[in-house]
């Protein structure tokens, strides 16, 4: 008898939601972002992250890692996620009218967000591509013990 893992796996067309507190000025409104995994099982996301990284090594050579080189990465990073893994958002809004979820104004977004401070929130995507390469925030939530009545 073998493993099987499919009671943990994540489903193809599954999203999470993403809070953006920390750049949101509104509170009782925050920045919700929905977003599929920048992991397997989102295979467009996978295949064009795959394609990125063999065009990014063949061109590498020896290069250096430096802030220019990491600006470069987050980049090519929010390029994929603009395309693949935002498929939704909330309160988000463009010279303060309601801004629509398209790959090219989520593109606009994240690059202000990675922009250097003061203007940008590098750290704020970091934290987003962390969420988004985690599979656990796409699984549905598990039952404590204490509610089976175990604990």
């Amino acid at each position: 008898m073998g493993f099987s893992f499919k009671t943990v796996s994540v489903a193809a067309d599954v999203t999470a939601r993403y809070t953006l507190w920390s750049i949101s000025e509104d509170p009782g409104n925050p920045i919700v972002l929905i977003v599929r995994p920048a992991a397997a099982p989102n295979m467009a996301f996978m295949n064009a992250a795959f394609k990125l990284a063999s065009a990014t090594r063949a061109g590498a050579g020896a290069a250096q890692l430096s802030a220019a080189r990491l600006q470069a990465a987050r980049t090519e990073v929010a390029e994929l996620y603009a395309q693949h893994v935002i498929v939704g958002w909330e309160n988000v809004c463009e010279d303060g009218a309601p801004a629509p979820c398209t790959p090219e104004v989520v593109l606009r977004f994240l690059t202000a967000l990675i922009q250097p401070p003061p203007d940008g929130r590098p750290d704020v995507f970091d934290e987003l591509r962390t969420f988004c390469g985690n599979l656990d925030h796409f699984r549905p939530p598990t039952v404590a013990a204490a509610d089976l009545g175990k604990g």
